[in-house]
């Protein structure tokens, strides 16, 4: 426990990012900064493949284009700092996130950590520093040759106060030159080539008024990296969906198009759901704890289930942070209270705001917490109240088997049986689970036919056993169901089928009736076929029924329904036979 402690202890739920001037001053601290986060991060799939894709290309000699977007706390620059770390292992020069503000950001993180690369030949560092000089003094002259003609001033003394005032000179040309001719040191000192990692684009496009002008130079930019050719350097972007990225794609769609094209970018908002938490916890108790069941001591399953949920649920809960900061909170209250951090524990550190969720609408969980615990049927039962908490912390519902464990499951069913509570407040989702209708992700007004709906469910989930519901499921398919199945004749029609018994008849192993006709679809090929349809709720007794006189087709259905099974869906079995 100590090792995961000390480890969580050590990484913040953001991640900070470093800028270009501290890559200059202590790229070693940088790096070892940045080896904590990617010592404990748990790639998705997504990611993985992502990573495997970007050092495949680089390898190939082909300069790339990419990006993540997500919301604020997703993860973006975590991510950013594993792709960093995974490139360093495939033996490429890899700068790592900085602070994207300025163009000239570009080439004073990548000079400065290229010299920290390769600062174990120091031999070739000499080449590297030229030629950042080179094309460093290039852009001042251009800029200052540009001012000069502009206002017919002396362009020598036009440079001069351009290098004094250290304006921002830098061209994407002179970015994209550098990497460029940097690549042959690069690769001469045994690496595959460059990848440059720029954490926070949005800073860089600024304001609206500028957001235009910014666009057009990281046009500018994309498209000079695939002018390249065979370039091994990738440039990776991060940036959050709004404003940025919605905002490129509304004023320069190519580009986001062009960074998708080699399949090297990534919605982090999308592919962090529910499994989420649950692999970072097994991945973090394989790594820093003994076994999977020591970390069950930490947290209770029902627990990393909740947590799942609520990563789902993107309105209620800011998946990769709330959770970061929560598994820190559940392994210091394992220490403390000896024993393990349980769904009520979280949803009262929620309540207390010892931890927070992050959503735009976690404000929901509370509200309906409020409005419920305000209920005559809530507080007549004395554990009302811890019921309607763990519903809370369940969004999509909690199982009977978790209310259970924790001895609420009695008191949770009599609130689901109360005709005023059922629908209007709570609901089941399936035969086993219940949930708060007010934190339904899609919620809207209660109609009539919900209130049925939900009536029914009350009935169908609580008030009736085995025998009334394949009774009740029965009846509905022989009356209703198979009449559409089946459809009757009309008036002087020659298809479809006319049905001898308005009642069915009954006999010792199920109901039967007689029809006789044709599919409208097959009625020119096999008309007036005799065909006799018997449905029971007992599969073998059904197999025993004899049609009472010679007929053409016999389709016999049975309900096959048993609670007990892990997938309680109904099955429709149809036996026929043709007489020769």
């Amino acid at each position: 426990m100590k090792r995961l402690l000390e480890q969580l202890d050590s990484i913040k739920a953001i991640v900070d990012t470093v800028s270009p001037s501290q890559i200059a001053q202590n790229p070693e601290a940088v790096a070892s900064g940045y080896e904590i986060y990617a010592f404990s991060y748990n790639p998705i799939e997504q990611v993985k493949h992502l990573g495997e894709r970007l050092v495949g290309e680089i390898k190939k000699g082909k300069p790339v284009n990419g990006y993540l977007s997500a919301g604020f706390g997703y993860g973006k620059t975590a991510t950013l700092v594993y792709l960093w770390h995974f490139c360093q292992q495939q033996k490429i020069v890899a700068v790592p996130p900085f602070k994207f503000k300025e163009l000239g950001d570009l080439m004073v993180a990548s000079y400065n950590w290229i010299k920290y690369a390769l600062s174990t030949q120091p031999e070739i560092i000499p080449q590297i520093e030229t030629l950042y000089q080179k094309h460093n003094f290039q852009s001042q002259q251009a800029k200052a040759s540009e001012i000069a003609i502009k206002y017919k001033l002396s362009e020598e003394k036009v440079l001069k106060i351009v290098q004094d005032l250290k304006t921002e000179t830098i061209t994407t040309d002179s970015v994209l030159n550098f990497w460029q001719e940097s690549l042959p040191i690069i690769r001469s000192a045994g690496f595959s080539g460059l990848a440059i990692f720029a954490d926070e684009t949005q800073e860089f496009l600024r304001t609206e008024e500028s957001s235009s002008a910014q666009i057009q130079i990281l046009s500018d930019l994309v498209k000079g990296m695939r002018a390249l050719g065979n370039t091994p350097v990738a440039l990776i972007l991060s940036m959050p969906i709004d404003p940025t990225e919605s905002a490129i794609e509304e004023q320069a769609g190519d580009i986001i198009h062009r960074m998708r094209e080699q399949k090297i970018s990534l919605r982090l908002t999308d592919v962090y759901n529910s499994e989420f938490p649950g692999r970072l916890w097994d991945f973090l108790c394989q790594k820093f704890l003994k076994s999977k069941s020591s970390g069950e001591k930490l947290a209770h399953p029902a627990t990393i289930d909740s947590l799942g949920q609520l990563c789902n649920r993107k309105d209620l809960c800011n998946g990769p942070r709330a959770v970061i900061e929560i598994f820190k909170r559940l392994v210091h209250f394992a220490q403390d209270n000896k024993r393990s951090y349980t769904p009520l524990d979280l949803i009262q550190d929620y309540l207390t705001g010892v931890v927070k969720l992050y959503g735009t609408e976690q404000h929901r969980i509370l509200h309906t917490i409020n409005i419920l615990e305000q209920l005559q049927a809530v507080q007549n039962l004395p554990k009302g109240r811890e019921v309607i908490k763990l519903l809370a912390i369940f969004p999509d519902g909690v199982s009977s088997a978790i209310a259970q464990e924790f001895g609420l499951l009695e008191s949770l069913q009599k609130l689901a049986e109360n005709g005023n509570l059922y629908g209007q407040h709570i609901t089941q989702p399936s035969s086993d689970r219940f949930a708060l209708v007010s934190l339904n992700e899609n919620q809207t007004s209660i109609t009539v036919l919900d209130e049925i709906l939900n009536r029914f469910r009350q009935r169908w989930f609580g008030e009736w056993d085995d025998t009334h519901k394949l009774t009740k499921a029965t009846k509905i398919f022989r009356d209703e169901a198979l009449r559409i199945l089946l459809p009757p004749s009309r008036p002087g029609q020659k298809a479809n089928w006319t049905w001898r018994y308005k009642n069915w008849k009954q006999e010792r192993y199920g109901f039967y009736n007689i029809l006789n006709g044709a599919p409208e679809r097959y009625n020119t090929l096999f008309p007036k076929r005799t065909l006799v349809v018997s449905v029971s709720s007992q599969g073998d007794e059904l197999m025993q029924f004899k049609p009472p006189e010679d007929i053409h087709l016999d389709w016999r259905f049975y309900l096959s329904y048993d609670r007990m099974t892990s997938n309680d869906s109904q099955s429709i079995t149809a036996i026929a036979e043709l007489e020769a």
